[in-house]
């Protein structure tokens, strides 16, 4: 091996090695958390992803990750709404705790609800709610827990 070979095979090990040590160190600290949490007061705690695109026709889900805390499981529920800038409703999941609007057993106190939004407006015929079209934009998140204890939080989302 000649000696311009082997600096050269040096200088690209070396190179390689600087630039995994420097993505490691720069990447994390660059980086834009991927989600957001949202508690209403003690009761019930949801996070959900702070940017989703959207599907370029029909509909998608929006992965709604939720906690149970201290709402209690009889005779309680908790809603996660999206809105758009004119309140109307572009989606919505339902959590449902024993004996709630006949609901003879609580959902589990962990899971995630998906969220369907369309491009078109739609009507859920087993909630009864219309639906308005999703576009690329800024939404209102609530969470809504009622019951004996109840309260209520409000952030953003992106839809792109």
């Amino acid at each position: 091996m000649t000696m311009s070979r082997r600096k050269s095979g040096n200088f690209i090990i070396a190179t390689s090695a600087f630039l995994l040590i420097f993505s490691t160190f720069v990447a994390p600290a660059n980086a834009a958390p991927k989600s957001k949490n949202l508690s209403a007061s003690n009761l019930v705690t949801i996070s959900y992803p702070l940017l989703v695109s959207l599907p370029k026709n029909g509909c998608g889900k929006i992965p709604v990750k939720y906690k149970v805390n201290q709402l209690p499981i009889d005779e309680s529920a908790f809603y996660v709404v999206i809105e758009d800038n004119q309140d109307r409703l572009i989606g919505q999941g339902v959590w449902y705790g024993t004996n709630y609007e006949g609901s003879v057993k609580a959902m589990p106190k962990t899971g995630t609800l998906n969220i369907k939004v369309c491009r078109d407006m739609w009507t859920d015929p087993e909630e009864e709610n219309d639906f308005y079209p999703v576009y690329k934009g800024t939404y209102s998140i609530l969470l809504s827990a009622v019951g004996d204890m109840s309260a209520d939080a409000k952030a953003s989302l992106k839809l792109a």
